[in-house]
């Protein structure tokens, strides 16, 4: 019986399955990612494509990933089912099910290589006693050290996160990307998707909540208001108000405070 059904290593770049729905008949699925961004969905749940990511798809599982923007590097293992079965039978472990069933871990830079080369080993060694051998070593670095990865909605409950602990900050999208490991395009779509507004209509929205607070609450003046929630400029904060309230931010504290 034999383990291998297919095996890619360092393959790079998109390939004729990118972007689109398929499933394995005859095996189990491990994908490792060493470069790259983007979002991979496995069933109904959306995780987000980074380095050092590690995705487990069991047989008949309906996946697909999207890359991003840039360089897409990464280790393929798709392992024959009839062998992963009967190899769960002996062992009587519990393991590999476990590890199918978080269908994402995320790993250290230390465990990559590693793991990476035990992609490679598994690869060169025409030995079945071998083979075996390695893919014991990577199933067991896997369960030993991945952390289960976060999903996309977790990843935007990050996001939103550090836009409200920022919010007095000069915020960029770019900047918001790079704490959540996505690309802009991804990160845009699926924050929208998840709230129904871009990222850039989050912050303002949440600056104009906090300012109304402030206006209503404090003695505080109406420029310095502005500059402490964030925006850059006194007239941007004015027509930001107005377009969300009606009114400019001193008439809505006339209208209200009085």
């Amino acid at each position: 019986m034999q383990l291998i059904k297919d095996i890619r290593v360092y393959e790079n770049g998109r390939n004729g399955l990118s972007g689109k729905k398929h499933i394995h008949n005859d095996s189990y699925e491990i994908l490792q990612v060493l470069e790259g961004n983007g979002v991979f969905m496995i069933g109904n749940r959306l995780f987000p494509l980074v380095k050092y990511a590690v995705f487990f798809i069991p047989q008949y599982e309906v996946h697909s990933v999207a890359p991003g923007e840039g360089s897409y590097v990464r280790n393929i293992l798709n392992i024959d089912s009839n062998y992963l079965e009967r190899f769960c039978e002996l062992t009587d472990d519990t393991m590999i099910n476990t590890l199918f069933q978080k269908q994402s871990v995320q790993t250290d830079a230390e465990t990559a290589e590693l793991l990476s080369k035990a992609f490679f080993l598994l690869k060169e060694r025409g030995n079945s006693v071998e083979k075996q051998l390695h893919f014991i070593r990577i199933l067991l670095m896997l369960s030993e050290t991945g952390e289960k990865a976060p999903s996309v909605h977790n990843m935007i409950s990050v996001a939103i996160k550090y836009i409200d602990e920022h919010l007095n900050e000069k915020l960029t999208v770019e900047e918001i990307c790079e704490q959540v490991h996505l690309s802009r395009f991804y990160f845009c779509r699926l924050f929208r998707k998840n709230t129904g507004m871009s990222p850039v209509e989050y912050i303002t929205q949440r600056r104009v909540s906090t300012a109304k607070k402030m206006i209503l609450n404090t003695d505080m003046s109406i420029s310095e208001i502005a500059e402490h929630v964030g925006f850059g400029s006194f007239s941007n904060f004015s027509n930001r108000f107005r377009q969300t309230e009606g009114v400019s931010p001193r008439e809505f504290r006339k209208r209200n405070c009085n």
